[in-house]
């Protein structure tokens, strides 16, 4: 199981953007929506424009998914720096993940861990992960188990289920920690709470057999 563990946990550190779908509507109803979301999406625009910092992250948002303008990762990738230079913690962590992948950016892990961790001290529990992640696997730094455990930690207290998830498997399996079944099935249990699939699943199985 301590195997399939650190599959799942692999599986888990690729941090993934996940985009909503639209809901199909009726002709008539399509042209209502176009219109409020053409407004909507003027307003925010506009609000970018002035400096509005969380308007300049939601206008990142619509250019990174492509609704409902024409998806466009440079300019999704420019009004997420304008936003997390006035240190939205949110634009930040998406730069840095922006950096990470080189979307439409030049792929650069030192600026994304530059921006990882503005949005990490700034309480993002997603940079926290992946500053973790980074260490944990040598992405552009240097391996540092010490740092990822760290950093893991910090993501798991501030909530983070992925981190509980994957700290509970290092806990309750003894990887590179001393093992302590009871802190592992807690961390399990916090991630399961907010509905992570994994440990729910991982609950069950160890049911099973411990």
């Amino acid at each position: 199981m301590s195997r399939k563990f650190r599959v799942l946990a692999v599986f888990l550190t690729v941090i993934i953007v996940v985009c909503g779908a639209v809901p199909a509507l009726s002709a008539s109803k399509k042209r209502g929506r176009n219109t409020a979301v053409n407004s909507q999406c003027t307003s925010t625009l506009q609000r970018a424009q002035q400096g509005d910092a969380k308007a300049q992250y939601s206008l990142g948002n619509m250019y990174f998914h492509g609704y409902p303008v024409k998806q466009n990762y440079a300019e999704a990738a420019k009004w997420y720096r304008k936003s997390a230079e006035r240190g939205y913690a949110k634009a930040q962590f998406f730069l840095g993940k922006m950096y990470a992948h080189g979307w439409g950016v030049k792929e650069d892990f030192g600026e994304a861990l530059k921006w990882y961790r503005k949005a990490a001290e700034n309480g993002n529990s997603e940079a926290q992960l992946g500053i973790a992640v980074m260490y944990d696997y040598g992405s552009g730094v240097r391996k540092d188990f010490n740092e990822a455990f760290k950093w893991y930690k910090r993501a798991a207290r501030n909530g983070n289920p992925q981190a509980q998830f994957i700290l509970g498997g290092m806990y309750f399996f003894g990887d590179r920690v001393v093992k302590d079944k009871e802190i592992g099935v807690e961390l399990w249990q916090l991630a399961a709470r907010q509905g992570l699939t994994q440990a729910q699943d991982m609950l069950r199985q160890i049911r099973k057999t411990w």
